[in-house]
Order: structure tokens, then sequence, then C-alpha cells
């Protein structure tokens, strides 16, 4: 063996451990920006499942204020690990009751549901076609949980990323709430 022949094999059996260790780091340090986004990670034959509705928040510029108390995150997390189900419908009550609370605000109680609400919101332009989406992909989801029919329960995961997407629909009603205009039923 020469010694051409010496290194090149010291540096092959050397570069992948190399190569997969700088990704770790990588991985590790950049987490932050991706683990978010991550609903299922399988181990074999490495398979990552992204969080859409997670997405779609960015997109829609709805973001959670870690400030702003929607709901207890300690009583959705035990109710989700006991019933993911209950623990969306839970959530769902909570954000029904600050679309009530928009639509009390505007004297409209007795004309719409808060579910035409939310589409009136979008007519008028209040909310964006992008948060409508979002609103209705929640929806899908409490609809799923509510009416099983054939279909999984959510899992823990989908129940806290339904709780994020619900706060920041809940922080954005409060916003149109302080907005100047009426909002009114279309004739």
């Amino acid at each position: 063996m020469d010694w051409l022949t010496f290194i090149a094999d010291i540096v092959s059996s050397i570069v992948w451990p190399v190569f997969f260790g700088l990704m770790i780091v990588f991985l590790v340090n950049s987490s932050s920006k991706w683990l978010p986004y991550v609903r299922q990670i399988k181990y074999q034959g490495l398979e990552v499942e992204f969080r859409e509705l997670k997405e779609k928040l960015d997109q829609a510029g709805l973001v959670s204020d870690p400030n702003y108390q929607f709901i207890d995150d300690d009583k959705i997390i035990q109710l989700a690990k006991i019933d993911t189900r209950a623990a969306v419908s839970h959530i769902w009550i909570s954000l029904e009751e600050k679309i009530i609370q928009l639509i009390q605000h505007n004297g409209l109680i007795r004309f719409t549901t808060p579910i035409k609400f939310v589409h009136v919101l979008r007519n008028k332009r209040k909310i964006s076609e992008e948060e409508l989406e979002v609103f209705e992909d929640m929806r899908k989801l409490r609809n799923r949980s509510l009416h099983p029919y054939g279909a999984e329960a959510p899992t823990i995961s989908e129940v806290l990323e339904f709780r994020d997407s619900a706060s920041a629909f809940s922080q954005r009603l409060e916003e149109i709430k302080g907005e100047e205009g009426y909002v009114d039923l279309p004739r």
C-alpha cells in the first residue's frame, strides 16, 4: 500500500462521520426555525411530516403573541392527554366565544352565526383570504373531531397546533374589534 492509497482510505473513512456530525450540529442549531413546523418524525426511512396549519398561519400573517392569554395551556395539554377530541372542542368553544363577542360588539347577535360572521368579515375585507383559510382549516379539524365517523382522533401535536391557530385568530378578532367601522351584515 502506498501513501496515496493510505491517505485516501483515511479520508474516505472520516468524511461520512464528519459530514453526519456537521449535519446534526446544523439541525440542532437551526431547530428553532423548523421544529415548530414538524408534526411527526419517523425514524426508519426518515420520514418528516410538517404541519400545514402552522405554514398557513405564517402566510396569513397571524402570529400568536406569547403574552396573549387565549386559553389555559396546562388545561388544554392535560385534556389532550386524556382525549384530544375534547381538547379540540374546548378550544373551538373558546374561539366561538371570541367571535360572538365581536358579533355582540357590532349588535348583530340575532342576525348571524359565528361561521357566517367570519365570512362577513372576509367580504368586508376585515380579514384576508389567508386568514379565512386558516379559520376553515380549524373548522375542518373541529368537524373531524366532533363527527368522528371513520376519522382518526387528532394527535396531541394537532391539538397544540389548533390551539396556536385559534389563539392567533382570536388576537386578530381583538384587533378588528378595535378598528374603526361598523361591521354590518350584507343586505
